[in-house]
């Protein structure tokens, strides 16, 4: 049921119990012994959905990290531009941002900042 999408970090055993198919659930994987209790298939579920939870966590983190890259590297190529207008001259300390920002606009670091 994992690799069919419907077992997640947030499944509960009676979600997944009752997601399971009649022939899942005739599996002798399910059946209670004497080797395995109700309660000790519960656990190694809640094991498993902690390492599902790990997995995502890891993923949202990445995803986290990459956005944080890109945006800097959008921030350090704005501050660039800046600097390099600076030393044009085309910006000077008695400049105002609204005669400015026309100019800027027109450079393809602005956008993204």
């Amino acid at each position: 049921k994992e690799d069919g999408g419907n077992l997640t970090f947030a499944s509960t055993w009676t979600s997944f119990l009752g997601s399971l198919e009649e022939k899942d659930k005739d599996d002798k994987r399910f059946i209670v012994s004497s080797a395995m209790s109700d309660s000790d298939r519960q656990l190694y579920f809640a094991d498993f959905v902690i390492e599902l939870q790990a997995v995502e966590d890891e993923k949202r983190r990445r995803i986290r990290d990459a956005r944080r890259r890109a945006e800097k590297a959008q921030r350090d190529a704005y501050r660039d531009t800046l600097r390099s207008m600076a030393t044009q001259g085309k910006i000077i300390p008695s400049s105002r941002w609204r005669n400015f920002e026309d100019m800027l606009s027109q450079e393809g670091t602005f956008g993204p900042v």
